[in-house]
């Protein structure tokens, strides 16, 4: 037994002398046990796993795909600024409801997403620039459009209600089309979009008489979804659950995530 003993204690010296060697200026050390000191490392955070790239470009992981968060290598310069890396930081999973409406143009390898009120001048421009800015992109595009009016405690918000309407006869995108470039917004305005795309003021009253209260379920449900996400007044716009807009990713710039977009899903 005695000679055991002697065998273990040779072997931890050994293996405490091997690890004394090994260790940096920072090694503490812990208290003895048995006339044997073992040495200790302070740990630091550990450095990331070594990019892998094939072909000089870098591999993007499944994760990064999902997410959004790709390495920084692959950023274009425009997508490294603060107020964009904060934006691809803050990328948000959009889960629409049924009653959404979603305006199917492309393959939806880019989905923009509009959270504002219909009846806000401001909000509109910020819709007109959007448009402007995807236009070139309607192949990839879809386009979701959920409801968040400045006061949430209004009793009406005609211009999203009529929205209602609209989209009740599948013409929820042709009226929104009249809608943003409207200079003086009334209840007037918003009857006269309704006609002018087409729907009759029969089925206008009829839609109303019968679907009333669904409509205001709806866009009660579309200001709870906004809530949840963050946002409390519009506008908010998103492209694939990333913020844009304003210190975010200016729409002269959009392109350039546009793109970067596309080749990610490509990668």
């Amino acid at each position: 037994m005695m000679r055991l003993y002697t065998f273990f204690a040779i072997l931890t010296a050994c293996y405490s002398t091997a690890m004394a060697q090994n260790v940096s200026d920072t090694t503490a050390a812990v208290p003895e046990i048995e006339g044997i000191t073992v040495p200790s490392k302070t740990l630091s955070d550990e450095p990331p796993f070594k990019r892998v790239f094939i072909n000089g470009r870098p591999v993007v992981t499944k994760s990064e795909k999902k997410t959004g968060k790709a390495p920084i290598t692959t950023l274009p310069a425009e997508l490294r600024t603060p107020g964009a890396q904060e934006a691809l930081k803050t990328r948000k999973d959009i889960q629409a409801y049924a009653h959404t409406p979603v305006e199917k143009m492309g393959s939806g390898k880019l989905v923009y997403t509009e959270m504002t009120d219909l009846s806000c001048l401001q909000c509109m421009q910020l819709l007109v620039d959007a448009d402007g800015a995807m236009a070139s992109y309607t192949e990839h595009l879809h386009r979701v459009h959920i409801s968040l009016p400045i006061d949430a405690y209004s009793g009406t918000n005609l211009a999203a209600y009529y929205g209602k309407v609209a989209q009740q006869f599948g013409k929820f995108w042709e009226y929104r089309a009249i809608i943003i470039n409207i200079e003086n917004p009334n209840a007037d305005s918003y009857t006269q979009a309704l006609l002018d795309i087409g729907l009759e003021p029969r089925d206008i009253r009829k839609a109303i008489l019968k679907n009333s209260r669904r409509y205001y379920r709806e866009l009660d449900a579309d200001v709870v979804l906004a809530r949840r996400l963050g946002q409390e007044k519009p506008p908010a716009q998103f492209i694939n659950g990333t913020p844009i807009g304003g210190a975010w990713l200016p729409f002269d710039t959009l392109g350039v995530f546009l793109d970067y977009e596309l080749q990610r899903q490509v990668n």
